[in-house]
C-alpha cells in the first residue's frame, strides 16, 4: 500500500517540477524508479527534502521576526520536556498562523499543487508512523485518508482493494473482537 501510495504521489505530481527537484539530488534513472513507487525508500527520502523545503518556506513567510525568536527562546532555553514544548501556546499560534498562509496560497494554482503535495507526505509519515509504531487507528485513518490520492491517480485496484479492506476492518469490533482487541 505505501508503495501504490508514493506512486500515486509521483503520477499526481507529474510535470509539477518534482521529477527535475529530484534529478538534482538523484541520478535521473532511478527518479523513474522513485516516481513510480518502486524505489521506496529512496522516494520517501527524496519526499521527504521536498516537504522539509515548502514547510520552511511557508514558515518563513508566515512567521514575524518575534515569533521566531518566541520559538528559538523555548527550544534553546535548557531543559525542556516534551509536555512543556506541546503546551506552549506559541505553537498553537504558530499551527493557526502555518494553515491560514497555506489557505491564502490555494488560490493559486501552482502553490494549491504544492499543498496538496505536502498534505499527501503528511498523509505518507502518518502511515509510515502507524505501521512502526502499531497504532492500529492511526493506521485505519491514514488508509481511508489515501483512498482519494489511489483513485485520483488511476491506481484503481489499490482503491478498490484498499475499500474493502477498510470495510472489513472497521466491521472488525463486531465481527471478530478478540482480534481487534489485540490490534488495539
Amino acid at each position: 500500500m505505501q508503495m501504490s501510495f508514493i506512486g500515486a504521489v509521483g503520477s499526481l505530481m507529474a510535470d509539477s517540477g518534482l521529477r527535475e527537484i529530484h534529478e538534482l539530488i538523484f541520478a535521473p534513472n532511478s527518479v523513474d524508479q522513485m516516481l513510480s513507487g518502486k524505489a521506496v525508500d529512496r522516494a520517501m527520502r527524496g519526499y521527504f527534502l521536498v516537504d522539509a523545503v515548502l514547510n520552511s518556506i511557508i514558515f518563513e513567510s508566515a512567521l514575524s521576526p518575534d515569533e521566531q525568536s518566541k520559538i528559538d527562546s523555548l527550544f534553546n532555553g535548557g531543559q525542556v520536556t516534551l509536555d512543556e514544548i506541546c503546551d506552549a501556546q506559541i505553537l498553537h499560534q504558530i499551527a493557526e498562523k502555518v494553515e491560514d498562509e497555506k489557505n491564502k496560497t490555494k488560490d493559486q494554482r501552482t502553490a494549491s499543487l504544492w499543498i496538496m503535495f505536502m498534505d499527501m507526505i503528511d498523509i505518507l509519515k502518518r502511515f509510515v508512523k502507524a505501521e512502526r509504531t502499531g497504532n492500529w487507528e492511526l493506521h485505519l485513518k491514514t488508509v481511508a485518508d489515501m483512498l482519494p490520492y489511489f483513485s485520483a491517480s488511476g491506481h484503481n485496484l489499490y482503491a478498490k482493494s484498499a475499500y474493502i479492506y477498510l470495510q472489513n476492518m472497521l466491521k472488525l469490533p463486531e465481527s471478530h473482537p478478540d482480534v481487534h482487541s489485540q490490534f488495539l
